[in-house]
């Protein structure tokens, strides 16, 4: 356990008795102090907020954590040399502003005192970098959703991305067939695992839903997966529900398909298929209609990053919070890093985000990731996006040398007042050959 600083010497009797909210966090980040205003705020026992460390993320398995969240510093802030800094946060709906000052004492020992007040236009984020009001979005996006949709992913801020995720939410409180369509290293598997235990689990033990890769796994096993989950599933004479999560399902061979549908027959056995394909069922050639049909009752389209880029960088912002430890934390990127993030095209759509961030971040040696950070061929890449090769029209070569034939022999015989005879002279050539090329190019021959 962390040293807990010396407190003695804190004017704690004006803090304990302020209507304001206050906190007081050491060199680590661990609260050392809380008043009575602030135990109220966050509806926390100072007993259980005493001690707790603070990470700059947006999500945490343990509530109080996830609230404690919201008033943590920046890294930026923690690292910089400034006295002061103010900031807000969105939390339980409401919008706080947080002044932070440091406070050196005597001793030398550093705290960190944070008082939270109602939110003022001009205060709330007037100054807070493009990450930070990020993060306060992401924070506020994760505070909203009520316990049951938690699991659904955050898929970004632009209206397509909150329609993806009201769908889902829809989705996951029907009792229907779930097909979703996108790419196969989007996000589209946890959306699909997160619909089936949003709407039908509220614990994990329960209602488990098996996944099943149509791409990795022989089509002569996948009927006897099912079925041997289904004997597990079994209890007593009692029917069967079950539930199962077909990944790649575009391709399932015919006689995985045919294996499917008879599975359909079984009686006193429901199955609820939850389904993924790079495109709709419907579409792919040689897929059996009616099982097609049986697995995309309902039909959810995941757009690709490439369609909605202004997610990405929300998204990135997301990725690189998840991972932040008590003893290294990055709070944002760098202009450069964010350029290039919106410059690439992402053809390995969300996976491929995670990828880059989570090199960039082990490359990283500062509470800001840079461009500089990121994985050579994702530099070579982007630079080469942004200095596409110049593409040269061919040099018909022909038609140059024709032209420029056609200018001299006009030279020529204007210089001697039309005479062609003294003009075939001056060029070097014959009266006769002079005629052709006059004839070759279409020109009077008079």
């Amino acid at each position: 356990m962390p040293r807990r600083p010396n407190t003695k010497n804190i004017p704690s009797r004006l803090f304990e008795e302020s209507a304001t909210p206050i906190f007081i966090i050491n060199e680590k980040l661990v609260i050392s102090y809380a008043n009575a205003a602030f135990a109220a705020l966050v509806g926390y026992d100072r007993d259980v907020i005493v001690d707790r460390q603070l990470i700059y993320r947006t999500e945490f398995e343990i509530e109080v954590d996830q609230a404690l969240a919201a008033f943590c510093p920046s890294p930026t802030f923690v690292a910089s040399a400034e006295s002061s800094s103010t900031s807000g946060c969105d939390f339980k709906g409401e919008k706080y502003s947080i002044f932070l000052s440091r406070l050196v004492l005597p001793n030398q020992e550093v705290f960190v005192v944070g008082k939270v007040s109602a939110a003022t236009p001009d205060l709330t984020c007037s100054s807070a970098t493009i990450s930070e009001q990020l993060h306060s979005a992401i924070q506020s996006f994760r505070a909203k959703q009520t316990k049951r949709f938690r699991r659904i992913p955050f898929l970004g801020q632009s209206a397509v991305a909150q329609k993806c995720f009201d769908q889902a939410r829809a989705y996951a409180i029907s009792n229907s067939n779930v097909s979703l369509v996108g790419h196969p290293r989007s996000q589209i598997v946890e959306v699909a695992k997160a619909i089936h235990y949003s709407g039908f689990s509220s614990a994990e033990d329960s209602d488990v839903l098996l996944p099943i890769d149509c791409e990795c796994v022989e089509s002569s096993r996948i009927q006897t997966i099912i079925v041997d989950h289904l004997q597990v599933m079994a209890a007593g004479d009692s029917g069967v529900n079950a539930f199962v999560l077909l990944i790649n399902a575009e391709c399932l061979s015919e006689m995985a398909q045919r294996d499917l549908l008879s599975l359909q027959q079984l009686p006193d056995v429901e199955i609820r298929w939850m389904s993924t394909s790079g495109i709709p069922l419907m579409d792919v050639d040689g897929f059996d209609s009616n099982l097609a049909a049986i697995l995309s009752t309902l039909e959810m389209k995941l757009p690709r990053l490439c369609e909605r880029k202004e997610d990405v960088h929300a998204l990135a912002q997301q990725i690189l919070e998840s991972s932040n430890e008590a003893n290294r934390q990055i709070a944002a990127f760098h202009r450069d890093a964010i350029e290039a993030l919106e410059l690439y095209s992402w053809p390995g759509d969300y996976q491929e985000v995670v990828e880059v961030c989570e090199a960039g971040k082990t490359n990283c040696t500062s509470d800001e990731l840079r461009l500089e950070d990121f994985p050579l061929n994702f530099r070579m890449a982007v630079k080469a996006i942004a200095n596409p090769r110049k593409e040269f029209d061919a040099i018909k070569m022909d038609e140059v040398l024709s032209e420029f034939e056609s200018e001299m022999i006009a030279r020529a015989i204007a210089v001697c007042n039309g005479n062609k005879t003294n003009a075939a002279r001056l060029l070097g050539i014959t009266r006769a050959r002079l005629h052709r090329k006059l004839d070759e190019n279409g020109e009077p021959n008079d």
